[in-house]
């Protein structure tokens, strides 16, 4: 992941949605750049499930789109890492919707049919850099409050979210009205149930 979100921009830039980029008729799957006095501060890549897996039912639907990967043969080792991790983290999701379904007093598959075949998972990988950093976007605009931020409060609209810090500390959770971090610890994965469910 650190590899994508470092190729060249001119190579990244055949890879922005559509809305950053009116060459690619992408929507929800793609790159999101960096942009000026964003809050949020980040630059983030949206991938579904590879083409490949996706029935030809499924891609009818609008919403159901290819991942614009990178083309080049150099960049090749990059899109199979993408499709590994993806497939590692979506077959987990599976097992702990088991697990999920089980404490509901479900049968073991119950949300089998929803997410097993033709998900619309997205594996979003997401890069922060120092808003100091040279060109990645500004922040002149940005008062004290917001320049703090690198992601402002939100609830994930999705049913689950599984999250990986990679070891890096700043996520927080709030409980009870007062944020609290989540410390992050080797071989673990954030867990985080989505307004959907």
């Amino acid at each position: 992941m650190k590899a994508f979100h470092d190729m060249p921009a001119e190579v990244k830039n055949k890879l922005k949605m559509h809305h950053h980029n009116k060459e690619n008729p992408n929507k929800y799957r793609g790159l999101a750049p960096f942009l000026d006095n964003d809050p949020s501060h980040k630059e983030l890549f949206d991938m579904g499930m590879p083409w490949k897996w996706v029935s030809e039912d499924q891609r009818k639907f609008k919403i159901v789109e290819e991942t614009p990967f990178p083309t080049e043969e150099e960049y090749k080792w990059i899109v199979e890492g993408y499709e590994k991790f993806y497939d590692l983290f979506h077959k987990l999701s599976l097992k702990l919707l088991n697990y999920l379904a089980i404490g509901l007093g479900k049968e073991k598959g119950f949300f089998d049919p929803w997410f097993e075949k033709n998900a619309l998972s997205t594996l979003r990988s997401i890069y922060y850099l120092p808003r100091e950093h040279a060109g990645a976007a500004k922040s002149d605009q940005l008062d004290a409050e917001n320049i703090k931020l690198t992601t402002p409060a939100h609830s994930d609209t999705v049913f689950m979210t599984l999250l990986t810090t990679f070891g890096y500390p700043g996520l927080q959770v709030e409980l009870d009205g007062e944020y609290k971090s989540i410390k992050p610890e080797a071989g673990c994965l954030v867990v985080n149930l989505g307004e959907t469910f």
